[in-house]
């Protein structure tokens, strides 16, 4: 009986230290944001998650503690059509060494770069923009990096991307994926600080709960009475002056009738 325990006891360890270790992401809810590099209202209604300079991948000729600033929040959102996925991302040095150097073999990540790791049904996958749009190629470890739309832009000392990747997932399915930011300090990338993580190990569901952007907020116009005309009173009866005429003209004609009777 022991010895059945403890063979399942090991049988047990063995299958356990055998499966990915995922961390639980959250729900992502459906919803089709615009595809613009640009936050839309409507990822905020979805998940989102961090990564900061306590997840570290790599350094070469830097210390993580010059690139303290560096962060970033993914927000995610999924139609029958795409997965999306949007990053802001801290950095207050924005520098690229150029197109031609990011395609070169030396230069396929060092960079400021936003990576997405993907893995859907056991496919990897990475796709990428720099601070400045430029794609980084040259991945030979991912496959399926085709098909996707990325837009960047940039705001002072921070950047967004945004993704939309094809899907042929539903509602109750299962996503693994993570955010890498590559941050260089130089402009020769000599010195460069990566964190987050590949291989993407955060696990997300995808929700049937559906989001749309927000309703505009509009007030009710305010609707004014429309002026009044200002009010003018009617002129008086000439009453009075008609009055005082008729008797100057009766005296008159008194005085002149009195002459004419001395005169007789």
């Amino acid at each position: 009986m022991r010895r059945s325990m403890f063979l399942s006891a090991i049988l047990f360890v063995a299958i356990v230290m055998t499966l990915p270790l995922y961390a639980s992401g959250g729900d992502v809810k459906k919803g089709t944001p615009v595809v613009n590099g640009i936050l839309d209202d409507i990822y905020l209604q979805s998940h989102s998650y961090a990564t900061t300079i306590e997840n570290p991948v790599y350094t070469a000729g830097a210390e993580y503690a010059d690139a303290a600033d560096t962060a970033a929040v993914s927000y995610f959102l999924w139609d029958d059509n795409y997965f999306y996925v949007c990053t802001t991302v801290t950095d207050s040095t924005l520098l690229s060494v150029g197109a031609e150097a990011l395609n070169a073999a030396d230069y396929t990540w060092q960079n400021d770069v936003c990576e997405m790791w993907w893995n859907v049904g056991g496919i990897e996958s990475l796709v990428n923009l720099d601070a400045f749009g430029h794609r980084i190629t040259g991945s030979p470890t991912v496959t399926g990096e085709e098909g996707y739309i990325g837009q960047a832009t940039r705001n002072g000392n921070s950047y967004t991307v945004e993704f939309a990747y094809p899907n042929a997932n539903k509602a109750g399915d299962i996503f693994n994926y993570s955010t890498q930011i590559n941050n260089i300090l130089v402009a020769d990338a000599s010195q460069i600080v990566c964190i987050g993580a590949q291989k993407a190990p955060y696990e997300f569901k995808l929700s049937a709960e559906e989001v749309t952007y927000p309703e505009p907020e509009t007030e009710a116009p305010v609707i004014e009475s429309p002026a009044e005309a200002p009010k003018t009173e009617a002129p008086a009866a000439q009453t009075l002056d008609i009055a005082m005429i008729t008797v100057a003209a009766m005296g008159a004609a008194a005085l002149a009738f009195l002459k004419a009777k001395k005169k007789q």
